[in-house]
């Protein structure tokens, strides 16, 4: 008798989704009217992006840092826009999960920050 999967637990970034920072970072430069490089440097160089992934700050201070660092304002809307515009999904992998039977337990993980939680729905 084979042994019957209960739960399966995916990761977001690379499992579910291809993730491409150029594209968000692109799409948060046009939103913002700002250079590509600016947005890469507050998200990125700045440590901003570490922080938040790691909970050293929260939201309302990661969205007005950022907002602040590109010169427009940034609410969850636009970041979880901005995030799903980098992230394609990897369509054979969401075939198989359809596939699994109904009653198996399904989780997302990911170490990114806590507006991950809505975009990845």
């Amino acid at each position: 008798m084979k042994p019957r999967i209960h739960q399966v637990l995916f990761d977001f970034d690379g499992v579910l989704a291809h993730y491409r920072h150029e594209v968000r970072i692109a799409h948060l430069a046009a939103y913002a009217k700002c250079e590509h490089e600016q947005v890469r440097s507050v998200l990125f160089v700045s440590g901003l992006e570490t922080e938040y992934d790691t909970g050293t700050i929260d939201t309302a201070t990661y969205l007005r840092r950022l907002g602040d660092g590109i010169g427009a304002a940034v609410n969850e809307d636009t970041w979880i826009a901005s995030r799903m515009a980098g992230s394609t999904a990897i369509d054979d992998v969401l075939v198989r999960i359809a596939a699994l039977h109904a009653e198996v337990a399904m989780g997302v993980l990911t170490n990114n920050g806590a507006m991950m939680t809505q975009a990845i729905r």
